[in-house]
């Protein structure tokens, strides 16, 4: 699964730890290369001008395959795609 440059490469602790470090926020998108509503966020919203900038100023994003990641997957307790999680110093804030 192809990734908008929104996101980026790290694992889900280095996300945390630069989240921290940087002092923003770590928004985690889960997500699955077969699930329809992720692929069209990654076509259109993650995309979007207005969302990439906004984030860039305030959170380090990460995006999650759960099918390749089943153990980040299990630890973010994903129970179904697409799940966006929010972390502030490492602690989970905000889910939908």
């Amino acid at each position: 699964m192809s990734r908008p440059p929104l996101f980026v490469d790290l694992g889900l602790d280095s996300a945390l730890e630069r989240g921290k470090s940087e002092r923003k926020l770590v928004l985690v998108d889960a997500s699955a290369a077969w699930c329809q509503p992720c692929k069209l966020m990654d076509r259109t919203t993650w995309v979007d001008p207005k969302v990439v900038a906004r984030l860039g100023e305030c959170a380090v994003a990460l995006q999650v395959d759960v099918d390749a990641e089943p153990d980040v997957a299990k630890r973010l307790r994903v129970r179904a795609v697409p799940t966006i999680v929010a972390f502030r110093d490492g602690a989970e804030i905000d889910r939908i």
